[in-house]
């Protein structure tokens, strides 16, 4: 099976946790959470792709 996606972006950042320029000015990074989702399209197979789902908690700094 040949490429799925061609641009760049999609071979460095296909899922997993990221760290992320915010683009605010503040030369801060964000977190980016790429998941491959549990999904399917078309067909109800996920060739080598299991199926996931993620639980976020986002609380307050108290900083």
């Amino acid at each position: 099976m040949g490429q799925r996606h061609v641009e760049h972006f999609y071979h460095k950042y296909d899922a997993g946790k990221f760290s992320w320029p915010r683009g605010d000015g503040s030369a801060k990074n964000a977190l980016l959470l790429i998941s491959r989702g549990f999904g399917t399209a078309h067909l109800p197979l996920r060739w080598g792709s299991p199926a996931e789902m993620h639980v976020l908690t986002l609380r307050k700094s108290t900083q």
